[in-house]
């Protein structure tokens, strides 16, 4: 291995709490799934992804509860009126 690369994944692995050939291990499956080469590993991936974030918004939900408002309704209606005090004010 290279001192460059063992060097950035020492201070992943120290970062993240983990060993550096765990560290390594998930490098190399990222490598090869961005190469295509292994289709199974990266939707097992992504799987987890959507079900680690499942977890965090139920989290969120039970500590705060549901927003009551529309927020892209409310991001339209801000950007609408950004438009028109620029309009206006030209």
């Amino acid at each position: 291995m290279e001192t460059e690369q063992h060097r950035l994944l020492a201070k992943i692995a120290k970062r993240q709490k983990r060993s550096v050939s765990d560290v390594a291990r998930e490098a190399i499956a990222l490598g090869l799934a961005a190469m295509g080469q292994n289709g199974k590993a990266e939707k097992r991936r992504r799987f987890q992804a959507v079900r680690r974030l499942n977890q965090l918004r139920e989290k969120t939900q039970r500590k705060h509860g549901l927003y009551p408002g529309n927020p892209l309704a409310e991001a339209r209606a801000e950007r609408e009126r950004q438009l028109e005090a620029a309009w206006r004010a030209s």
